[in-house]
């Protein structure tokens, strides 16, 4: 460090000193960072994770609430009555009331529960041959019957089919789709997700006579879990196909093949970890500094081949974006402090140690222009005043040789 030589020892000691505390701030700076950044991310990530657990946890209950509520309207008295009705010729011999007014009890039954139940838009009895025999929908804010004359039917629509299969007390809820309607069906425009609920109705005697069947709202589904308008932040939903239900980007949702069929799909987006996300049980997937979540809900309990999936990728970049800024925030106040405690110890060793040293100077300056014994008034006992003392004796040494030199001069 030839550069040293240059400087006064104060100044030396300044440099060094500064140099040992950078050195040492910049090492524990560091270390913190490494340090805080993983319990950053685990924070951030836990975080994640609670939100997606809070939302599937949220759609299991939804689901579960429409089992239940189809199932009691499966069992209200409207439906055996229809049953008993169409077998007595359109009188119900038991309690004596028409297949109308069996049918009109039952519409009623239908609108209430769309009325008081936001997630209906439409309610049906259809038979065991596909024929729609009463149907109640919501539409444009109003809820009314449809006429016989506009009742369809539906043995062809995959819903039907398994629905109509199931056993005596077993529900069934679709995987979410766009409505169709018509003849053939089409896809409604505007588009209208829809969850379908379904349960198998039997007579008195055991016979099979179709399904009661509610259409839902899947747009309110997700508003009840706080997934609309961005309320799960990066979070996707998607079916057991990889096909997204949910995206921040809205030409990415309903891909399908049974809905626009546009090829949109996780296993496009993610390929390299497509299959766990839909085939393995896990929640979270790390590879490469970027964090996968994942948390799969049962549509149907017990029927592990229909679910949905929520799904988020997050950057460990994002992530520490907000961190990394208070950093650098830190090491420029670090950098400051620093300069302000090297400042401080310039002045303590300016105080302490530049006395001294020019009292030894301004001695070492009177020797020089021949003041011999000059003296230094050090009173410390440090090695400044040893140094001191020493200067002394060294001075007064000098003076008596000088003298007893002169003496012998002149004798």
């Amino acid at each position: 460090m030839e550069f040293l030589s240059k400087f006064n020892i104060g100044t030396k000691i300044v440099i060094v000193t500064t140099l040992v505390v950078i050195v040492y701030g910049t090492g524990v700076l560091l270390f913190t960072k490494n340090w805080v950044e993983f319990a950053f991310i685990d924070y951030v990530l836990d975080g994640e994770k609670e939100k997606i657990d809070r939302a599937s946890l949220q759609l299991e209950t939804i689901f579960e609430y429409l089992r239940n509520d189809i199932l009691a309207l499966s069992q209200t008295p409207p439906v055996q009555g229809i049953f008993r009705a169409q077998k007595g010729g359109g009188v119900d011999e038991k309690e004596g009331d028409t297949l109308e007014e069996w049918e009109n009890r039952l519409a009623n039954i239908f609108i209430t529960s769309i009325e008081n139940k936001e997630f209906y838009y439409q309610l049906r009895y259809i038979d065991e041959n596909g024929q729609e025999i009463v149907r109640v929908d919501f539409k444009d804010g109003s809820v009314y019957r449809v006429p016989e004359n506009e009742l369809q039917n539906k043995s062809d629509r995959f819903y039907f089919k398994e629905a109509n299969i199931l056993m005596e007390g077993e529900s069934y809820v679709s995987s979410p789709t766009l409505n169709r309607e018509g003849t053939p069906p089409e896809i409604e425009i505007p588009y209208s997700p829809v969850l379908r609920c379904a349960i198998p109705v039997f007579d008195e005697g055991n016979k099979r006579k179709g399904i009661i069947i509610a259409n839902i709202f899947f747009d309110v589904v997700l508003e009840k879990i706080g997934a609309k308008n961005n309320g799960l932040g990066n979070t996707v939903l998607v079916d057991q196909d990889g096909n997204y239900l949910l995206h921040q980007n809205k030409e990415k949702e309903w891909g399908g093949e049974k809905d626009l069929n546009t090829g949109e799909n996780i296993k496009k987006d993610f390929p390299e970890i497509a299959q766990s996300v839909l085939y393995e049980e896990g929640e979270i997937i790390s590879k490469e500094k970027e964090f996968y979540f994942f948390d799969k809900v049962l549509i149907n309990e017990g029927v592990p081949f229909i679910f949905v999936v929520f799904f988020e990728k997050i950057s460990s970049s994002v992530v520490l974006a907000p961190f990394s800024n208070f950093f650098i925030q830190t090491i420029l106040v670090s950098v400051g402090l620093f300069f302000f405690v090297a400042l401080i110890i310039f002045l303590f060793i300016k105080r302490i140690l530049g006395k001294p040293l020019n009292e030894l100077m301004v001695g070492v300056a009177e020797i020089e222009k021949g003041n011999f014994g000059y003296e230094t008034e050090l009173e410390t006992e440090d090695e400044l005043g040893e140094l001191s003392n020493a200067f002394n004796k060294m001075s007064l040494a000098i003076k008596k040789s000088r003298e007893a030199a002169d003496k012998i001069v002149k004798e």
